[in-house]
């Protein structure tokens, strides 16, 4: 018999150890944390879109006509949630954490306990660089 994905644990549904982990945050932490959300700009082909939304047709899940994946970002930091670190966060995104080419930066906010801001946001206006 050759071996291959399936015969080795893949698609079968199972689990696989690839012996190691990804650091996961807790959703509640004392620590601030700043998120940003990176999406694909609206006039550019989204091809990891279209597959799960014709995914979702299949499945009978036509109520859901467009489908944009993205990316998200949760910064923890040290120091004060405030809008300086917003800022920095906010010039991250837009020289960093994005392609200014066919990614917009569409929020930056703070999430969790440790921010007094929490909830503020930058929401359907995407963040320019300069």
């Amino acid at each position: 018999m050759v071996g291959g994905p399936t015969a080795s644990g893949f698609g079968t549904g199972d689990a696989v150890d690839l012996g190691f982990q990804f650091p996961r945050m807790p959703l509640e932490s004392s620590v601030p944390t700043i998120v940003v959300e990176v999406m694909p700009k609206a006039v550019l082909l989204d091809p990891q879109g279209k597959a799960v939304a014709g995914a979702l047709h299949r499945l009978g899940r036509s109520r859901f006509t467009d489908v944009r994946l993205g990316k998200r970002f949760e910064i923890a930091f040290e120091g004060d949630a405030d809008e300086a670190a917003l800022a920095e966060v906010r010039e991250l995104a837009e020289t960093m954490l994005s392609n200014s080419v066919i990614e917009d930066v569409v929020s930056v906010h703070f999430i969790g306990s440790g921010s007094q801001t929490d909830g503020a946001h930058v929401a359907g206006t995407p963040i320019e660089a300069s």
